[in-house]
């Protein structure tokens, strides 16, 4: 099983990419729905010229931006709120101080949202209800929850709909033309909710005049959609990624571990990779044993055949030690793949 660590958010720190570097992930995964083009194309050119250096071996997978609504940037790293506080979220890039006004970066969100409707923050760490519409630009919103708001994390709601033509024509005319020069080896697409999306996004990668071999192409499975629609997706891609973290917002959450068996047998039945992401060692981050359900997750995955793990926000906003959780999925793997080949031997 490959370990993909994240490394978008910190990459511009190069004593905390080198940790992660060092501890020997097999691939870098840089976010590009983070930032501006220009500097996620620098710090993967940093990172490839720090593995030259230190003689890795580790590969690049860069994650094509996806269409969600998202928050804009704020000078705290994390924003620290409290149950029943009342926050002002307003159409901007940017907020000096996030009291007095959180970003968000889409235009005249009092058209977009309404009274009493609620609103999760990236992967349902914060819930919020909107109080009122103070102006077209300007809301007012109550929070169900204590806990610490990030820069840039996406919005999510039940009636979010996007125009996935537009987006995928948008990335094919503005971000792959810029990333053809770069020695990616995975490109990831984003709401892959049908066989038609997942047509029109291989299309727009094959068309580029890549200086390199063409990257794989990764497609998500974030949506109910997307997982009713899996056996007609799963074989127009060259690698499957089940996508935790959004899924498990727009699905119901007791389907989560169905699901994931399901794409587990439809990518083994068609001979697909398959990589998982999101909340895969998380409390790790803070804690030094991880939480048993997570050691029992990731051993699941490497006995039914996962080819492949995305550590997310366990190396991507971890700056205290980014590299202890790879330690430990690659211990948690290494037990586990000695289990399976057992099982193997057993069975002949």
């Amino acid at each position: 099983m490959i370990i993909i660590a994240t490394a978008s958010q910190l990459a511009n720190n190069l004593s905390i990419l080198k940790k992660i570097l060092l501890s020997g992930p097999d691939v870098l995964r840089f976010n590009f729905s983070y930032g501006n083009i220009n500097e996620k194309i620098a710090n993967i050119q940093t990172a490839q010229d720090t593995i030259i250096e230190i003689g890795g071996q580790t590969k690049i997978l860069a994650d094509l931006p996806s269409p969600k609504i998202r928050l804009g940037g704020f000078p705290l790293k994390d924003l620290y709120v409290e149950e029943g506080q009342t926050m002002i979220l307003k159409s901007a890039t940017y907020s000096d101080d996030p009291k007095n006004f959180l970003p968000v970066q889409f235009p005249e969100i009092g058209n977009l949202f309404y009274p009493e409707q609620t609103i999760v923050i990236d992967e349902g760490e914060i819930s919020l209800k909107v109080n009122c519409i103070l102006d077209k630009d300007t809301i007012e919103v109550l929070l169900f929850n204590t806990g610490y708001i990030l820069p840039y994390k996406g919005l999510n709601w039940t009636e979010q709909i996007f125009d996935y033509n537009e987006h995928i024509n948008k990335i094919s005319t503005t971000v792959l033309p810029m990333l053809v020069h770069l020695d990616l080896n995975y490109l990831t697409c984003p709401f892959v909710n049908n066989a038609d999306i997942a047509k029109k996004y291989r299309t727009a990668i094959e068309k580029q005049p890549w200086d390199n071999n063409q990257p794989k192409i990764v497609f998500k499975l974030e949506t109910q959609e997307s997982i009713q629609n899996a056996e007609s997706i799963i074989p127009l891609s060259d690698v499957i990624l089940f996508e935790r973290g959004d899924l498990g917002i727009r699905a119901p959450f007791e389907k989560m571990g169905v699901y994931q068996k399901h794409i587990i047998r439809l990518c083994e039945k068609m001979n697909k990779p398959l990589f998982i992401s999101s909340q895969i060692l998380e409390s790790t981050i803070h804690n030094f044993i991880p939480q048993r359900a997570e050691i029992c997750d990731l051993t699941s995955m490497v006995i039914d055949g996962v080819k492949g793990i995305i550590l997310c926000h366990e190396t991507g906003i971890n700056t205290s030690r980014p590299a202890y959780p790879i330690s430990v999925a690659k211990r948690i793997i290494d037990e586990a793949t000695a289990y399976k080949s057992k099982l193997s031997k057993e069975k002949i």
